[in-house]
């Protein structure tokens, strides 16, 4: 199961940032969608005989067919309300529906007339997150941002950039276009966004602004060479950023660009500008040299472009966390103890293991070291806290937990856990490798022959779910193997209980071993 700075909690005995902002002193219109609904002289026509809508929500995409989980809300400079088209909320699990009558969800919104008058350039500004998914596409399909004065005409462009197909996003993209040849001195433009020609999935936009161009800018547009997920990391691994000239002249004097990983190694460009300048609208790829990425799961890194002449600094600088595909904890290196509380480091990432109770104890991981919680209190809507005390004790090659009701083995090499009965005689599980975490999570346990399973929600035909696996996501109507009301929670004949703390899509097995 896919846990993004994953959370796992285990209910036991029943007896898982980008920096650049937007200049102001240029800005002379904008629109933040602070109201919680469509501003006024905006309008959603209809497109086709259905009816997906641009909305305007302070709320996540709440997930579709082959995408079964939320997306959260986009982390816009002003936050709270945006604009939001959800495609593969419309077509769902009826997508063959509409792939055999040839029909897109598509949809646009339009901007009411904004005033252009005496404005000798304007910079078209905006923050934007999506997730496309290249199934049975239309020929024309894309993220198309469009210009006109007449709102009929229209100059568009699409805003995708190469970013490949069911990528999941997290930061923002900050996107800057200039419209100065359709725009400047024009006493009434539209601004139109449109998704058109794919099924799914969804498209938030928010902090749209115009401003006047700056005569030297140069700015971030985002980093290439990896992805916020699933990264397949190098011992010599090369980082790749776009940058743009978003001013007006041509930068014809050399700059640099630098990038600092995890706050200790710093990589520097130099660009030799006077020798091959940069035009007005024109992007380049700054290549770094070849860094060591392999010995961490996750790293922090941030980028600076360093122009004497630039005019605006507030788009120069792109902080962005970068995750490996997949990792396993290594060897225990640390152990801070508690009173019912104790984290366990392997390398940077830490477990927390938290006794609520003497029978409901928390194992929470946090591959970057830092422990956060997305799903919050919407899940377990306050925690069973009950004063008790943990003795803890170094048994050599394991550290014991041991409650009233419960022991907890932590393995030190590797890191795995296990759960005994109170006097730590007789096992009810163990880790049989450790967990695995990136992209997804899998955590692995034992099971016994005669060992059975229950839960998981509504899972439509089945009860004991032994020899099984279920899906944790909510699909294929109230058919058989339909799953209206899926839950992450499963309970075990052996006398325990799983309860993941997570939004998130995923899959558990309860085969020979059991994976989560």
């Amino acid at each position: 199961m896919s846990i993004k700075n994953s959370t796992v909690i285990l209910f036991c005995f029943f007896s898982t940032t980008l920096s650049a902002q937007t200049s102001q002193s240029k800005v002379f219109w904008r629109q933040n969608f602070a109201t919680g609904k469509l501003p006024d002289g905006w309008y959603v026509p209809q497109v086709g005989n259905w009816d997906p809508q641009w909305i305007v929500t302070n709320q996540p995409y709440p997930g579709s067919y082959k995408y079964q989980q939320q997306a959260p809300p986009i982390a816009s400079e002003s936050r709270g309300y945006h604009l939001q088209f959800q495609a593969g909320y419309f077509t769902d699990e009826d997508v063959e529906g509409w792939v055999k009558q040839k029909k897109y969800p598509d949809g646009y919104v339009v901007s009411a007339p904004i005033n252009c008058s005496g404005k000798q350039s304007v910079i078209l500004k905006f923050q934007q997150k999506f997730r496309w998914w290249n199934y049975q596409i239309n020929d024309t399909a894309g993220l198309f941002v469009g210009v006109s004065t007449d709102s009929i005409h229209w100059q568009q462009w699409d805003v995708r950039h190469n970013v490949k197909s069911e990528t999941d996003m997290f930061a923002p993209l900050n996107e800057e276009i200039n419209i100065t040849q359709w725009a400047a001195n024009q006493p009434k433009i539209f601004l139109r966004f449109y998704w058109k020609g794919m099924m799914g999935f969804y498209w938030m936009v928010d902090d749209i602004e115009l401003s006047e161009a700056y005569q030297k800018d140069l700015g971030v547009v985002r980093l290439i060479s990896h992805t916020e997920e699933s990264n397949d990391f190098k011992e010599k691994d090369q980082l790749v950023l776009k940058i743009k000239n978003a001013g007006e002249q041509i930068v014809n004097k050399d700059f640099t660009v630098t990038a600092v990983i995890d706050n200790k190694n710093n990589l520097e460009v130099r660009v030799p500008a006077s020798a091959i300048s940069l035009q007005p609208g024109e992007e380049k790829d700054i290549v770094f040299p070849a860094c060591n990425l392999i010995e961490l799961p996750v790293h922090n890194i941030s980028f600076k472009i360093n122009y004497a002449e630039d005019q605006n600094q507030l788009n120069n600088s792109l902080s962005i966390k970068l995750n490996a595909g997949a990792t396993s904890l290594g060897n225990m290196t640390g152990v801070k103890k508690g009173k019912a509380e104790f984290i366990f480091s392997s390398g940077i990432s830490k477990v927390k293991l938290q006794f609520y109770r003497d029978d409901i104890f928390r194992i929470w991981l946090a591959p970057d070291g830092n422990f956060t919680n997305p799903a919050e209190e919407e899940i377990v809507m306050g925690k069973p806290l009950q004063q008790t005390t943990i003795s803890s004790s170094d048994k050599g090659n394991y550290i014991l937990l041991q409650s009233k009701q419960c022991a907890v083995r932590v393995y030190k090499k590797p890191m795995r856990f296990a759960m005994y009965n109170a006097d730590n005689t007789k096992m009810i599980w163990e880790e049989l490798k450790p967990i695995v975490f990136g992209q997804k999570t899998l955590q692995t346990l034992s099971s016994t022959p005669t060992e059975y399973f229950y839960g998981c929600g509504m899972q439509n035909g089945y009860f004991s779910h032994r020899n099984n696996t279920m899906l944790i996501e909510k699909g294929n109507g109230w058919d058989d193997g339909g799953r209206s009301n899926p839950v992450p929670f499963y309970m075990s004949t052996a006398g325990y209980g799983v309860l993941r703390n997570t939004f998130d899509a995923g899959a558990y097995s309860f085969k020979d071993t059991v994976i989560l």
